[in-house]
């Protein structure tokens, strides 16, 4: 005899159970484009529904079940016919530009009454989620799925853009790549092909702080200014504008946890495909890489780099350090009144030993014959300097380095000593 729950989760199936998927899939393909889109799209939705107010009465959200069916019919009937011909010929229809703005707006549409970004996020991953197989169909995925966040982005749909921040920071964990390649097609958008929108970007924290939370991540991982990188690539400046006005004008947004115990549709279930907690990105440890390294690297690597282009990128990197200094004091705060044990990714010795030998090598560089090559060398590199100076002393305050100042001693003495740093060595030391 079935349990009360088996009747439960055979009615929250509806046209998904195995009995019932042929009539359903029938029904989709007489339907035809883009009316098949609509009634999967609204099945989809109520099951997903379903599936979430199951688990929250047994707090297992983590067991969500997996519908192959589902999977299916998604593939079948939303992403192969956005497919190239040669990649999968037998697709029952072929779209076209046209076909695939409709079926953004579809499905763009189903967020808007949605009130929790929980739901958001599930729908998202069920529609959007991504196997460990990098095929067409991963590619068009992340295409369209891009696309709709720029959709989403200038439509201020919150619903999608809170979603699909607990979708980011999931897949922060597992394959970056797909958060890459979204940060890269945004990028394009709002700063490269049409520069008025920036306001459009610099508004987003007003009204998604946790998007904003998960663009800062992907954005320094973009960037992440690896040395030894043979492609290294600096922020355009337009973006570090951006990403210096985000961190200021919010210094608390950073210390909002998004962290949910939130289950994947696609992913494998095979533990070892999750990173490590050492491989995970510090978003605060990627920004204070950009405030300390791309004003040198302007320096050294941009030729065409002029005095009005160096004051932007210095007065920008200005800004962005305030706003980490800031964030980190908002979050001593936090910890302080609230008690809350949740914290930034500690600060490790290995990180600032990164950056101390990234910020030498670049000076090195930049102060190599014949010296003072760009004006006001010597400037640049003290005020880096005493960024990094800065952003250590800061965070031992807000306990948020997770060793002794005085084991970065030896390390610092490898750079050139400026003021701030020969105090901090006194206060090391003592």
């Amino acid at each position: 005899m079935p349990t009360k729950m088996e009747d439960y989760q055979d009615q929250i199936e509806g046209p998904f159970k195995t009995a019932s998927i042929q009539q359903f899939e029938q029904a989709l393909y007489q339907d035809g484009f883009p009316h098949c889109a609509v009634r999967l799209m609204n099945h989809l939705k109520a099951y997903l529904y379903g599936q979430v107010e199951m688990m929250n009465r047994l707090a297992k959200i983590q067991e969500f079940k997996y519908n192959t069916n589902v999977a299916r019919l998604v593939q079948r009937f939303l992403f192969e016919p956005c497919c190239p011909k040669s990649a999968h010929n037998h697709s029952w229809f072929q779209a076209n530009a046209v076909h695939q703005l409709k079926l953004l707006e579809i499905i763009l549409d189903q967020f808007f009454s949605v009130q929790s970004s929980h739901i958001s996020y599930c729908l998202l991953d069920a529609i959007f989620g991504i196997s460990n197989l990098h095929d067409e169909i991963h590619q068009v995925k992340i295409s369209l799925l891009s696309r709709m966040l720029s959709m989403g982005i200038a439509l201020n749909c919150v619903p999608v853009l809170n979603g699909a921040a607990l979708w980011l920071q999931k897949y922060h964990t597992f394959d970056r790549q797909p958060c890459l390649n979204i940060g890269e097609m945004l990028l394009t958008d709002y700063c490269l092909l049409v520069p008025d929108l920036q306001q459009t970007l610099l508004d987003l924290c007003n009204y998604s702080p946790m998007f904003v939370n998960q663009l800062l991540t992907t954005f320094t991982l973009l960037f992440d200014l690896k040395l030894d990188a043979n492609n290294q690539q600096l922020p355009p400046i337009p973006l570090l504008q951006i990403v210096a006005q985000w961190v200021a004008s919010n210094p608390d947004g950073l210390t909002t946890e998004t962290n949910e115990n939130l289950p994947h549709f696609y992913l494998s279930q095979d533990s070892n495909d999750k990173m490590d907690c050492y491989e995970l990105h510090s978003t605060i440890y990627g920004l204070i890489r950009w405030s300390t390294l791309v004003p040198i690297l302007y320096l050294c690597h941009n030729e065409s780099a002029n005095t009005t282009t160096l004051e932007e990128v210095h007065s920008s990197c200005s800004k962005l350090q305030c706003g980490i200094l800031q964030t980190l004091l908002e979050f001593k705060k936090r910890q302080e009144s609230d008690k809350s044990d949740v914290h930034f990714l500690p600060i490790s010795l290995i990180m600032i030993q990164e950056i101390i030998v990234d910020l030498r090598k670049c000076l090195q560089e930049v102060t190599a014959p014949p010296i003072n090559q760009k004006p006001s060398t010597e400037k640049f590199v003290e005020w880096s300097l005493n960024r990094l100076v800065q952003f250590i002393q800061v965070a031992y305050s807000a306990n948020q380095l997770k060793f002794p100042l005085d084991e970065i001693t030896i390390a610092m003495e490898t750079l050139p000593k400026t003021r701030l740093w020969q105090t901090f060595i006194r206060l090391a030391k003592t």
